[in-house]
This record gives C-alpha cells, structure tokens and sequence, in this order.
C-alpha cells in the first residue's frame, strides 16, 4: 500500500511540474507574440517613429536648401555643378595651400519661409498643412519635384527677415516637434 502512495505522489509531482511548464511557456508565448504585435504595428501605423533608430532611410525628406547651424546653405545635390576642374580634384600643385571657396553670406532680408517636411505623396503633406493651420500658422503646400519626383512640401510663411524665420523655426521645433529648414521665397536658403 505505501508503494502505490509513493508511486500516485510521484505521479501528482510529476503533473505539477508538467503544468507549471506548459503554463510557463504559454505565457513567455504569448509575451512574445505581443511584443512583435507592438512592434509591426508602431512600424506599420507611424514608420518616422522607429525606421530611423533602425538604421532604415528616410524617404519622406527632401532637401531643398536648408540652413545649417552655421546658418551657410547648400543646394541638394541634384542642383549642384557636377563639373569641376580637374586641378580641383588633383588638389594644389606642391608649395601651395588650398584655400577653401568663400560662400556668400545668406540674405538677411526675405522674404523667407521655413519648411517643416517634404513628402513623396500629396496626403501626409495635406494633412500636416491642416494640422498647422489649425493652430493658427500661416501654411501652404508647394507643389513640384525633386531629381523628377514628385514632392508636396510643407512651408510656413512668408516672414520678411532670416531672424524671424530663424524665431518661427525654433517655436517649431520646440513646440511642434518639427524639423525645420529657413528657405528664402523661392526655395533656396
């Protein structure tokens, strides 16, 4: 009699720790299956949120001239002169010292506007415009295309100084959590 006691013991053990096991398992399952639902659906819904930490390229921003902290402006690299002479790739002939170009200071007066996205599709631009109107800014989209693509930007303005766009650009930045480029009308900075 006390071997069939010690054998049912064993037994009732033994399904214990199966259980334990199985509901163990079941539940790092399903904690695994709703960490990657979280992540394809941050992906799938808002991409500009983790894309970027990914390593992933941003498509969605095109630059059309934008201020550097410097406040110096290049022009994207589709408008740049892609002819340069070959001494200036060779480098300086020997005894003398390159000396880099010297840019033009950027206008001071305007009018500037300060553009806070460039899309490949007319919606998200739309809707951001809305959204920015709605909170009372002075927003259009232009319309045109970049390296023959299509693009919607997002501008705001027009400001008749580089100070007061420089101002309206950190209240973006600060307050809307917007990138921000200073282009002087007609899209160069």
């Amino acid at each position: 009699m006390a071997r069939k006691t010690r054998k049912s013991v064993r037994q009732a053990a033994r399904r214990r720790t199966n259980l334990t096991r199985t509901l163990l398992s079941t539940g790092l399952l399903a904690a695994a299956g709703l960490a990657v639902g979280l992540l394809v659906g941050v992906l799938w819904e808002t991409p500009d949120l983790l894309l970027p930490m990914l390593g992933a390229p941003r498509e969605e921003l095109v630059f059309d001239g934008l201020e550097a902290p410097g406040g110096d402006t290049t022009a994207p690299a589709d408008e740049q002169d892609a002819t340069v002479p070959e001494r200036a790739v060779a480098g300086p002939s020997p005894g003398r010292t390159a000396t880099p170009p010297v840019a033009a200071p950027p206008p001071e007066r305007g009018p500037f506007s300060v553009q806070v996205g460039s899309f490949t599709e007319p919606v998200p631009a739309w809707k951001l415009a809305e959204q920015l109107g709605e909170k009372r800014y002075e927003v259009y989209v232009d319309e045109g295309d970049a390296a023959g693509k299509p693009r919607w930007r997002v501008r705001i303005g027009p400001v008749a100084t580089r100070r007061e766009a420089r101002g309206l650009a950190d209240r973006l930045k600060a307050q809307e959590g917007l990138p921000t480029w200073i282009l002087a009308q007609g899209g160069r900075g």
